[in-house]
């Protein structure tokens, strides 16, 4: 949303004092769309002379080192870069992960063979950094697969026409050990090769005719990602603006595409049937449930039965109802189905179920053991790891009252921490 003349002159007057809460409030914008834009007018807080009294430097010097940023911004009612230069001119540093003799023996013990999740819970590190240190003591890791000259062979006859799981399956390897293998194809200079000249040709005549999906069915292709990756190596692009679409000619789109494959489409797959991206709808509608809603499909196919919180929040299911039903009941305050691209710099349309007012994420991860909910549940707990934030899980195990108010229980009535 651009910003007008009257809310940059407000902008001005407002941000060198006043609090994040208070801007966000009065602009309707998140904090970072409103630092960008005063960043970009050349507007700065100005620290007001007296707001560091020796009470809080006593308290900045106790808990600099160790404690959470959330909790420091929230004592000290200070945003983090002010709370981090006040802690460098006193010559404080913040406590960074360090490796220790203990840890260098488990990386020792357990990184040859051990599992992945279970090293990084025991070492409380990524496994990027765990593989890092383990080379730098010189400890390796040892995989099960041994290249023989009949195991490249194969590779070498099934790999540029062969889908992953057969080329693991043929080679006998674990598919957690595909990295291996993609080092291997590399080393040996191999490349996919998924079109004759007479695909080439038959692409470039119909692409911008036929979406991602009519083209994988065309050529035989299963995954419409392929079809994209060329594309977009050959600079072809489907030039559409839809922006000029109306909300009706959107809104058919998706009916008409619900037609053509006889059921709801899933939102990851509009790109693939040459549709507008989510995100477009999102824009447009709010949410993706709200457009199928508004084209007058059954939201109930495509999600279940969904259904909404005691505030109105859309909830996939009764348990994350229930849970946010909960937050609402003890008073504890949430944001709902944020963009984790919108609170820390990475590119992922993931979404968090909820953000508690001291920047704590909880997710609700009902489907554990389905392995591919288990890729998605992995990604935002490493996510998490990686960012140092805060993250409170819960699991189908644990969504009775009882277990809710154990794990809520320094946040029920706003007693944070």
């Amino acid at each position: 949303m651009k910003w007008t003349d009257e809310e940059k002159i407000l902008l001005k007057k407002l941000y060198p004092k006043e609090k994040n809460d208070i801007l966000i409030n009065v602009f309707k914008r998140d904090i970072k769309s409103i630092r960008e834009i005063a960043r970009k007018m050349g507007i700065k807080r100005i620290e007001k002379e007296n707001s560091w009294n020796n009470k809080d430097i006593v308290f900045l010097r106790k808990n600099f080192e160790n404690a959470d940023w959330n909790y420091l911004c929230e004592k000290l009612n200070k945003n983090k870069s002010t709370i981090f230069n006040k802690g460098a001119s006193l010559g404080l540093k913040r406590n960074q992960y360090r490796w220790t003799e203990e840890k260098d023996n488990i990386v020792r013990k357990f990184y040859e063979n051990g599992e992945r999740d279970f090293v990084c819970e025991l070492l409380d590190n990524s496994w990027q950094n765990i593989m890092a240190r383990a080379s730098r003591i010189g400890v390796k890791r040892h995989y099960r697969t041994t290249w023989t000259d009949e195991k490249i062979e194969i590779l070498k006859n099934f790999y540029p026409k062969t889908d992953w799981n057969t080329l693991l399956n043929i080679l006998e390897i674990d598919p957690k050990d595909i990295e291996l293998v993609k080092s291997k194809i590399k080393s040996l200079g191999l490349r996919r090769e998924y079109y004759s000249k007479e695909d080439d040709v038959f692409i470039e005549k119909n692409y911008k005719t036929m979406s991602n999906k009519d083209l994988c069915v065309a050529l035989n292709i299963d995954n419409p990602i392929v079809i994209r990756s060329y594309l977009s190596r050959h600079g072809f692009r489907r030039l559409v603006d839809w922006n000029k679409y109306s909300d009706n000619e959107l809104l058919n789109l998706l009916y008409n595409l619900s037609i053509k494959i006889n059921r709801i489409p899933l939102y990851s797959e509009l790109t693939e049937y040459g549709l507008p991206s989510p995100e477009i709808y999102r824009r447009r509608f709010g949410e993706y449930h709200i457009a199928l809603e508004k084209a007058g499909l059954d939201v109930i196919a495509l999600y279940g039965r969904p259904c909404y919180s005691k505030n109105g929040d859309w909830c996939l299911s009764a348990t994350e109802a229930k849970i946010t039903n909960f937050l609402i009941d003890n008073n504890i305050k949430y944001r709902k189905n944020i963009l984790y691209k919108n609170i820390i710099p990475i590119k992922t349309n993931h979404r968090t179920d909820w953000i508690l007012d001291d920047g704590t994420i909880v997710e609700y991860f009902g489907l554990s053991e389905k392995e591919k909910y288990k890729e998605k549940m992995n990604f935002k707990i490493e996510l998490c790891k990686q960012y140092n934030l805060n993250l409170i899980s819960i699991y189908q195990r644990n969504i009775k009252i009882k277990d809710l108010k154990h794990i809520f229980e320094k946040y029920i009535n706003n007693k944070y921490p």
